[in-house]
């Protein structure tokens, strides 16, 4: 067993609120859940492995600006490129407290977005 200081001993202590259980779902990360929870079942993996939860922390419209020296070079290229952004993280409850042990950012260019960048995913 490693360190654990006396305050988290404590008996009788509040359940934290912040938990990652009780954060917002989403269509994206329930599918993503489901599937990691799938996959651990039909894998023999260590039993002791606890539930893993999936969620979407952010998810917020941007535009990235082309910078002049691109523009310059490429004049067809448009002074602005709109997308998503979104955090994904994966937690697991390890010793009573949930630990992040995988982030995932993406950025979503649908359609509309002009080319080069039209229907792209980057992931990070």
């Amino acid at each position: 067993d490693g360190f654990t200081c006396p305050n988290c001993k404590q008996e009788g202590k509040k359940e934290h609120r912040f938990i990652a259980k009780k954060l917002p779902h989403s269509k994206l990360a329930k599918h993503v859940e489901d599937r990691v929870a799938h996959f651990l079942k039909k894998t023999p993996v260590d039993t002791n492995i606890g539930e893993v939860v999936i969620r979407v922390l952010s998810s917020f419209d941007k535009c990235v600006e082309v910078k002049p020296l691109f523009r310059a070079r490429y004049p067809e290229a448009t002074a602005k490129l709109p997308y998503r952004a979104k955090a994904l993280f994966a937690f697991q409850k390890i010793d009573g407290v949930d630990v992040c042990f995988f982030g995932l950012h993406i950025q979503e260019y649908s359609s509309d977005c002009p080319a080069p960048n039209t229907r792209r995913v980057y992931i990070s």
